[in-house]
């Protein structure tokens, strides 16, 4: 790339290398098909599409329908590591996923491929199959969720204070989803900030793949309706006065 002045005595400033963004992904987890997404959003946006497995036969895709074909031929389900790439003209669009990272880069981006790479985050986001990837977003949802968690405990805290009768009992109620939801946070910040999981990629359909969360959801919340009842039926039966002798 060079810059001329407008005289037009000849370029004053030229760049050996191009105009490079990249875009971190966190919490990476893709199934089939969001990998096949990603690569018809590079083929729609660069014309083609090419698509390197890394694996030890230096497998490579020319089409979105390649990740079938590559599971037909006995390739791993976990994949390593993966690189869908394509350009168009001086632009060059690239989602690349290693083992310990992932990352969106587009070399001299215009307006197009700027869409393009956003769709790919969007894509990739940190929500993808995690149980408690709800909770965090962005820095933003973080600070909105820990006043979200105050509020409650407050709440709690002066029902507490005005009922004699189950006071307790109600502080303990709206007081145990506070804490779990502080503690959710923070650890949620933690992986999300200082420790980053590491991308997961699974050439498989969705639903032959589901998750622990996925499996167990409805015992899991069978359990936790079962212990709030269980605990506010007992607090009542308690009170009931025992017979007169």
């Amino acid at each position: 790339m060079t810059t001329t002045e407008p005289s037009g005595e000849g370029p004053v400033l030229s760049h050996a290398l191009p105009h490079r963004r990249e875009t971190p992904l966190r919490m990476v987890l893709l199934y089939r098909e969001e990998l096949v997404e990603a690569a018809r959003i590079i083929r729609d946006e660069c014309g083609h599409v090419e698509i390197d497995f890394h694996d030890d036969r230096g497998t490579r895709g020319t089409a979105p329908e390649a990740f079938a074909a590559f599971a037909e031929a006995d390739g791993p389900e976990r994949l390593r590591r993966l690189t869908i790439s394509g350009n168009r003209g001086p632009t060059t669009l690239r989602l690349l996923i290693a083992p310990s990272e992932a990352r969106v880069v587009v070399e001299e981006p215009d307006n197009s491929a700027r869409g393009a790479t956003e769709r790919l985050h969007n894509l990739c986001h940190l929500s993808r199959g995690r149980p408690w990837a709800f909770l965090v977003g962005s820095r933003r949802d973080v600070f909105k969720l820990i006043g979200v968690s105050a509020l409650i405990g407050t709440c709690a805290l002066f029902a507490a204070l005005l009922l004699e009768i189950g006071a307790f009992v109600l502080g303990a109620l709206l007081l145990l989803p506070a804490g779990v939801f502080m503690v959710l946070n923070t650890w949620q910040m933690y992986r999300f900030y200082l420790v980053p999981a590491k991308p997961v990629l699974i050439n498989a359909p969705r639903a032959q793949r589901p998750t622990w969360w996925e499996r167990h959801r409805k015992d899991v919340l069978l359990v936790l309706i079962s212990g709030v009842v269980g605990i506010v039926t007992g607090y009542f039966v308690n009170q009931i006065p025992p017979p007169p002798l």
